[in-house]
């Protein structure tokens, strides 16, 4: 992940967009650019969380749904029940335990 982002990095230095790579790039801290490990750091660390996060949710859902087959039968019914849903799941069985 650190030779693609590094190559990310290099493209958005040359062509910037309106991205989160770029706006990296420019960012500083106490008045200095952020390092290229640093830049690359935060890459991983949020395709890392974004993944984490989204994946515990996902799996949160489906084990909650399926132990709950009235619930499953609700949403099948009505669709438009799912956000409200996966809110429920947010709420009852967060995608983060712990922290390290």
């Amino acid at each position: 992940m650190s030779v693609y982002f590094t190559s990310i990095a290099d493209q958005r230095r040359l062509e910037p967009q309106d991205d989160l790579i770029s706006r990296l790039l420019r960012a500083k801290a106490d008045g200095e650019q952020l390092s290229d490990l640093e830049v690359i750091g935060f890459c991983i660390l949020l395709l890392v969380a974004g993944n984490e996060t989204t994946t515990n949710l996902i799996a949160s859902a489906l084990l909650l749904i399926d132990s709950h087959p009235d619930v499953k039968e609700q949403l099948l019914a009505d669709r438009s029940l799912v956000p409200q849903a996966l809110e429920e799941v947010l709420r009852y069985c967060s995608p983060v335990q712990t922290m390290i």
